[in-house]
């Protein structure tokens, strides 16, 4: 297992919410938000576990994490470019 290496940059804030630009790198521990999350995956490979269920994202594609929803992102390319909203 890859140690998760994040390097996320504000580029907005709207509503309540941070818009990011991220470099993800590794797995990262479960973990859940108070507020639902969105993943726009811009580079790269996420495969995404959502409870119990695992998704796997490419370049175009996103998703809505509930807010509560334990999930999991881990890369699957060498590193992923990761567009998302949180609270």
């Amino acid at each position: 297992m890859k140690t998760p290496k994040y390097t996320p940059s504000k580029v907005a804030y709207i509503d309540d919410y941070w818009v990011y630009l991220s470099r993800y790198e590794g797995e990262y521990p479960r973990h859940v938000h108070q507020r639902d999350q969105f993943y726009l995956v811009l580079q790269g490979i996420i495969s995404l576990t959502v409870d119990q269920e695992k998704f796997t994202l490419t370049a175009g594609e996103g998703m809505t994490v509930k807010a509560g929803t334990p999930h999991q992102p881990v890369t699957i390319s060498p590193y992923a470019i990761v567009l998302h909203c949180e609270k």
